[in-house]
């Protein structure tokens, strides 16, 4: 049996915010909404992260605990 006609649109991507790795050989970045401060560091080898950008499908983050969550409440 073939299903064909079962089509699952694309998710919309937007520009995200994000933490990337300053190591060269280090491929970790996490988006910004989904981090807790200001200053991160990268969970897989413990550098310094700086502010980027991708284009990538969006997620909205409902954590109570994150910055982002508590910046849209106010």
């Amino acid at each position: 049996m073939s299903y064909y006609n079962k089509r699952v649109e694309p998710l919309p991507q937007e520009h995200i915010d994000t933490w990337e790795c300053t190591k060269d050989d280090c491929n970790g970045w996490m988006r910004k909404n989904f981090s807790i401060g200001e200053s991160v560091q990268c969970p897989f080898c413990n550098s310094d992260m700086k502010s980027g950008t991708r284009f990538i499908n969006g997620l909205s983050n409902t954590a109570p605990y994150t910055k982002a969550a508590s910046s849209n409440t106010k």
